[in-house]
């Protein structure tokens, strides 16, 4: 595996108090850990410092594995076979290179994580399950989790569970000194009256630090009253007995207006963070101005890299104070305004990384081009792809949001949409839920066709799980609800993923089937793509049931039209099978060649180009050149091990067995 060691933890708070007992515990428990993997759990209420003592506890150490950081909380990650993913795509691992399910994701995590001992910080965990399959495998590695449960089951496995109390008075005094200034002296009585109102949570302590530092001449005497007064009308948190969402709401009043409808509107938004281009969208104002005012309030957290997030308490006051303040259409709309600019912004993304070419519900003739397009020019797939990986939590927050504001075709589209980033990055459990959601809604909008699409577009992740009765449910229900239509390049669609579903199930002549009525179909729509892949996929099902000279002529027939897409990947695909087929039929000599001319069109997909080289080492092999077999297998191994696949394992086997012979 090649590439830099991950280091995703983020740092620990500048100012940090305190918990000299629990970091003293967390200490001896990592040093402890050299000959076994071990867990440790940080429990405790929302706001006491959980995620800050976790990173605090590892600030400055390092393994040589990388340190993996995962945040399970607001919907940023909905499935544990999508955290690995995302842990594997750390690692090294390529995209192509990760397996389609849960026990396969872990079974290679596992393996890329049994070199060298690695660091994995998952913040709040909701289930043992999220954490049992990315516990690495080499010793001297370490979990660690925040929690505001017990967790109880991985104590039963050996973790060891620190509770996270609020701060005491002294304590929490303490962390307002070094918040703020020499007031705390001036007043220790009002400050401990502070602290007391803040229930000793740290995230309420610097909300009150902040205000003193923004306004040099309030007393800390005057700040309690604020508080005090503020406490009525508000739903209670409870900490210690006392109402912690006054402090939030202390800071609240202090903001400008700009600043004050910021934040009330992004406790009510579809956002599990956002960027400055959102932030603007949400209040038609300086984005990053007002989002700046409100990190210096303590109210949203900078969590670098452009993204800004509210802590969970925070985000509940917020929402409240919307409530309250924010009259219902101005709610409404912002929330719309962010909805929009996800669905176009998606769409364009969709767009730069599926191609124009491919069909799709939702029209994309209104959408801009040239300037207009933030994805425009050569490197607009990465960046698209880069996009939708940063939106990711938001965009699933939005097709949640979508049916209850009752805009079902908004959730239909953005469904459509973010399957570009799905089957690209392999998030296969985000891509179901994701478009059940979207179909369900299609069906609300009366739009069977979109409600087609995504029960079709379901069967693909279900058939790589393995799920292969829903899926063939949900290929059955796009059936039935086209039935009575008349887009015709909807139904070849459907047919495709029928035949892909065939071929999973390992009945090659109803697979080979389902492609010829999709291409067809694809033929009688002038579409030329539909008809290139789908020949291709036809191809594969002949080779599978055996009919080689067939499945060759097929190939045959798939190449020129393949080549007319300009995507390399597929051609390159389409060019090892063929070399398979010729293989098979005693034809190396051409088969040499098609590997050959796959090799130079996969430059971009080292994987492909990994299984043409294993192909030629074949071939070699069968020609009595070992020598050569050998360095073809090398430039397999070699890209293998680069994209992070477990293959290349398997491949540097067959070089030692071949060094042996």
């Amino acid at each position: 595996m090649t590439g830099e060691v991950p280091r995703q933890v983020p740092p620990g708070p500048r100012v940090f108090v305190n918990r000299e007992s629990e970091l003293t515990r967390v200490d001896h428990l990592l040093d402890g850990a050299r000959n076994q993997t071990s867990t440790i759990v940080l429990a405790g209420l929302p706001g006491t410092g959980k995620t800050s003592l976790a990173h605090k506890a590892v600030e400055g150490r390092q393994w040589s594995g990388g340190e993996l950081f995962v945040r399970y909380g607001d919907g940023d990650i909905v499935s544990v076979a999508d955290a690995l993913a995302a842990s594997l795509r750390a690692l090294g691992v390529h995209n192509d290179a990760i397996p389609a399910s849960l026990a396969e994701r872990t079974g290679l995590y596992r393996t890329r994580t049994a070199g060298r001992p690695t660091l994995v910080v998952l913040d709040d965990v909701t289930d043992p399950a999220q954490v049992t399959p990315l516990v690495p495998s080499a010793p001297g590695s370490v979990v660690l989790v925040t929690s505001t449960g017990q967790l109880g089951e991985l104590r039963l496995d050996g973790a060891e569970v620190i509770d996270v109390q609020p701060l005491d008075e002294s304590d929490a005094v303490r962390l307002l000194r070094e918040l703020s200034d020499e007031r705390v002296d001036a007043e220790p009585d009002a400050a401990v009256r502070l602290v007391r109102e803040c229930g000793g949570l740290p995230v309420a302590v610097r909300l009150m630090a902040a205000r003193l530092i923004a306004r040099r001449s309030l007393t800390i005497g005057e700040l309690v009253t604020e508080v005090a007064d503020e406490r009525r009308g508000l739903a209670p948190f409870t900490g210690r007995g006392h109402d912690v969402t006054a402090p939030f709401t202390v800071a609240y009043r202090q903001l400008s207006e700009p600043a004050a409808r910021m934040y009330r509107l992004l406790g009510v938004v579809p956002c599990v963070d956002v960027s400055a281009e959102i932030a603007a969208q949400i209040t038609d104002t300086d984005g990053a101005k007002v989002l700046d005012e409100l990190v210096v309030a303590g109210l949203v957290q900078d969590d670098m890299g452009g993204r800004y997030r509210m802590h969970s308490l925070v985000r509940r006051h917020a929402k409240e104070s919307a409530l309250s303040d924010e009259p219902d259409v101005e709610r409404a709309d912002a929330v719309f305004r962010v909805v929009d600019h996800l669905c176009q912004t998606a769409a364009l993304a969709d767009r730069a990384v599926l191609g124009k070419g491919r069909y799709r519900c939702t029209s994309h003739d209104r959408l801009p081009t040239g300037e207009g397009d933030p994805f425009d020019g050569d490197d607009g797939r990465d960046v698209a792809l880069r996009w939708l990986e940063a939106e990711r939590g938001n965009l699933a927050a939005a097709i949640r949001a979508c049916p209850e504001q009752g805009w079902p075709n908004a959730a239909w589209q953005l469904a459509e949409a973010a399957t570009a980033l799905y089957v690209t990055n392999r998030y296969l459990v985000d891509w179901i839920d994701t478009s059940e959601i979207g179909a369900r809604a299609a069906s609300v909008a009366e739009r069977p066709d979109a409600e087609a699409r995504l029960r079709s577009f379901m069967s693909r992740p279900l058939t790589e799980l393995g799920e292969l009765p829903r899926a063939r449910a949900e290929l059955d229900a796009a059936f039935s609800l086209t039935r009575n239509g008349n887009d015709a390049r909807l139904l070849a669609s459907i047919h495709e993923m029928d035949g892909r579903w065939h071929t999973a199930a390992g009945d090659h002549d109803a697979a080979a089937a389902a492609f010829d009525r999709a291409i067809e179909v694809f033929g009688g729509e002038g579409d030329a793509r539909g008809v290139a892949f789908t020949t291709y996929f036809l191809g594969c099902a002949r080779q599978r049931a055996g009919s080689l000279d067939t499945a060759r002529d097929t190939f045959e027939r798939a190449l020129d039209p393949i080549r007319a897409q300009n995507e390399p990947r597929m051609l390159g695909r389409a060019l090892i099978s063929l070399a398979e087929v010729h293989v098979s039929l005693g034809d190396e000599t051409r088969a040499r060649s098609l590997l050959e001319e796959a090799i130079s069109v996969l430059v971009e997909r080292p994987f492909h180009q990994a299984q043409a080289y294993e192909r030629l080492a074949e071939i070699a092999v069968r020609a009595g050149d070992r020598v050569l077999a050998r360095e073809y297998l090398r430039s397999a191994r070699d890209r293998y091990h680069g994209l992070g696949s477990a293959r290349a394992d398997q491949v540097e086997r067959r070089l030692i067995e071949l060094s042996e012979l």
